[in-house]
């Protein structure tokens, strides 16, 4: 059975389980007593562990760890969060190798749209130009339903986007910061990223001024966002993040 297929076809098997500790943390559910926590498979405790680890270093490797057993349901899931790992570190040629599987293996993930995103963007931040040009292309034939944003070749801006052609759909993501300086960003991201969050620095131009943003996530449902903002209140205390849309 192709994982193309695979995902579209467990996407409709798996039930919507508030006992499944997996679904719960992926919905942003910590309360999760520790009797049930690990009461699952050995590859699904993989996927537990990278969760719920504080560590991004080691929740990458328990990410890796499940990617690499035969349990692959959620296997789009741990490519992304590896993919974010390694972007969030500034290895932008891993990270798009990552990415890249998305749109390649798992076209029918819900992760698709941000994945491909990402994955130009790495490209263009690493260099690969010509790469970029090359899989713009790509996805715009593979994918019906997407165009390239054309004012990227017009904008002194490493930013590409894909865009729908017909519905309108948002991307959610939390900022914690916004910086003048790239060395105070890179400090506060480095600081969530020690705590384990996932996050990133993203240019934001302004005119002709440019700043520094700490953001984490891609999310196409703005209550997850919420949730992970939430998630930086209870966990590490920090109240003043805001919550930001792009389309």
């Amino acid at each position: 059975m192709s994982k193309i297929f695979y995902v579209l076809l467990t996407s409709l098997l798996i039930p919507d389980d508030i006992n499944n500790p997996i679904l719960s943390i992926l919905n942003g559910d910590y309360n999760i007593s520790l009797e049930n926590l690990y009461d699952n498979t050995l590859d699904e405790n993989y996927l537990i562990n990278g969760l719920i680890e504080v560590d991004g270093e080691k929740s990458k490797n328990f990410f890796l760890e499940y990617y690499n057993s035969e349990h692959d349901v959620y296997d789009d899931y741990v490519i992304v969060k590896i993919a974010e790992f390694y972007y969030s570190k500034g290895l932008y040629i891993q990270s798009s190798n990552w990415y890249k599987k998305i749109p390649n293996e798992y076209r029918g993930s819900k992760y698709v749209d941000v994945a491909m995103n990402y994955y130009l963007n790495s490209l263009m931040i690493a260099g690969e130009k010509d790469s970029v040009r090359y899989y713009t292309k790509k996805f715009s034939n593979l994918f019906s339903n997407i165009e390239v944003n054309k004012n990227f070749f017009e904008k002194k801006t490493n930013k590409i986007h894909l865009i729908k052609k017909t519905n309108k759909n948002y991307i959610y993501t939390v900022q914690i910061g916004n910086f003048n300086n790239y060395q105070l960003a890179k400090k506060r991201k480095k600081y969530l990223s020690n705590l384990g969050f996932l996050c990133r620095i993203d240019e934001v131009y302004n005119g002709s001024m440019k700043s520094y943003s700490v953001r984490i996530g891609n999310f196409k449902d703005k209550e997850l966002a919420l949730k992970e903002q939430n998630r930086l209140k209870s966990r590490i205390g920090i109240y003043d993040s805001i919550v930001i849309r792009s389309n």
